[in-house]
């Protein structure tokens, strides 16, 4: 099966053709798009569990809690496409970690739904980060494009708005 990175130029084909739906979503460069942090739950410390609550922004990240963060970029793609998200480095050098499960955008994502859903990155650090989230992308996500489309998966997707 044929493997194509989607660039700048292709993804703007794509967004025309429907086959992405996006909302805020910019060109780090001419790959990648750039993830920022619009709201952050905290669900769990990884000494024990607490119940989830949700943050006034900024705040501090604490080393040893995992924050679940919604993007202020939103997503739809067709069952043809299929993303990679990376902390960018900037951060990561910073303790930062916004994948600590997963780093996969599957085919199909929010496609089909009312409209472009946020990605959720699961964030962690390794020592105390303030003033968190900061105006600038935390992490990217850069798409690829099958010759084909691949069976959706049949995991439901975060539906709400907040």
């Amino acid at each position: 099966m044929k493997l194509e990175v989607v660039d700048e130029a292709r993804f703007a084909e794509l967004v025309g053709k429907g086959e992405i739906v996006q909302e805020d979503c910019q060109h780090l460069d001419g790959l990648k798009v750039g993830l920022r942090v619009r709201s952050l739950l905290q669900p769990v410390t990884l000494e024990k569990p607490v119940p989830p609550r949700r943050h006034t922004l900024p705040i501090s990240v604490q080393p040893g809690h995992f924050y679940l963060g919604l993007t202020v970029e939103r997503l739809a793609i067709s069952p043809r496409l299929f993303g990679w998200i990376h902390t960018r480095s900037t951060w990561a050098r910073r303790g930062l970690d916004c994948l600590s499960s997963s780093t996969y955008i599957a085919p199909g994502y929010g496609y089909g739904s009312d409209g472009p859903l946020p990605l959720t990155l699961e964030i962690s650090s390794h020592v105390l980060l303030t003033d968190f989230p900061p105006a600038e992308p935390v992490a990217a996500f850069v798409l690829f494009e099958l010759e084909r489309p691949v069976r959706p998966s049949s995991a439901r997707y975060f539906q709400g708005t907040t």
